[in-house]
């Protein structure tokens, strides 16, 4: 199974295999009209996708693909126009893929074996259609500004306890510092009332401390939330007060469960 890695666009991440996300960064820096509307995006995803000892490494975000880092609300429709017109020229089948890769003036630079690795480490996905349905999706977000339906929500809806029924991955956390060992990736996340501004979030694991074999909840992260838009902002308390962080959309809320992320871990919760 590929490795799952993510779109990055409005602070929101959408999930998906690897290797999707390497071919439609391949197809958008072969478009002459994305080297010429966003040059120092396409260097710095050329200098990385291309790379002698890495071919098809991330660049932008490592492995996911962070549109963030280049698009504003000044040129998203540029780049609108760009992966609509991708989707107008190419059927973006494996066979167009394995054909256009063959061709291609950059990878003719490259040993045989390399390129020849790089398609049996990417092109083996099981949609034959996968890559056109993601820049579909793509093109849809662009139109919308956003990849999910946020949820038109009050913060006290979230008050309370909340159990991770999936994952994306596990919330990183440097254990090496303690005793403890983390038993998979579910997390219990409690959001409370700080004060008349803030809720506290905090996300608790599973943890064994391997010295006593005991079992316990072990809080990873907790930050300082408010939510405006359909987003979390979340904030650390620093020295002179509180420091945003980061936002997450809040998304697919039926009362008992809801969808968001924290940072690039997605995650499913059921009230509790």
């Amino acid at each position: 199974m590929a490795k799952k890695t993510c779109l990055l666009f409005k602070d929101q991440a959408y999930f998906t295999p690897k290797d999707i996300i390497t071919w439609m960064k391949f197809y958008i820096l072969s478009e002459e009209a994305f080297i010429e509307a966003f040059p120092e995006a396409y260097e710095e995803i050329a200098h990385n996708f291309f790379w002698d000892q890495h071919l098809g490494y991330g660049g932008l975000a490592g492995d996911s693909f962070n549109l963030d880092k280049f698009l504003n609300d000044d040129n998203i429709d540029a780049f609108s126009a760009i992966v609509a017109n991708i989707l107008a020229r190419h059927s973006l089948s494996k066979e167009e893929i394995y054909a256009k890769v063959s061709t291609s003036e950059k990878l003719k630079e490259f040993e045989r074996a390399k390129v020849n690795l790089f398609l049996a480490e990417n092109l083996y996905f099981e949609d034959p259609l996968a890559v056109k349905k993601h820049f579909e999706l793509l093109q849809r977000a662009l139109q919308k500004r956003s990849f999910y339906e946020l949820a038109d929500i009050r913060m006290e809806d979230l008050e309370g306890e909340w159990i991770s029924t999936a994952e994306t991955s596990a919330l990183d956390y440097n254990y090496n510092m303690t005793d403890f060992m983390a038993l998979g990736s579910r997390v219990r996340l409690l959001i409370s009332k700080y004060d008349e501004r803030f809720y506290m979030s905090t996300w608790l694991v599973r943890v064994c401390d391997y010295t006593t074999r005991e079992e316990l909840d072990f809080a990873v992260r907790q930050t300082y939330v408010t939510l405006e838009d359909g987003y979390l902002s979340h904030y650390y308390k620093g020295k002179e007060g509180f420091d945003f962080s980061f936002r997450s959309p809040v998304f697919d809320y039926s009362g008992d469960t809801l969808k968001t992320q924290f940072w690039d871990v997605g995650f499913t919760f059921q009230r509790k």
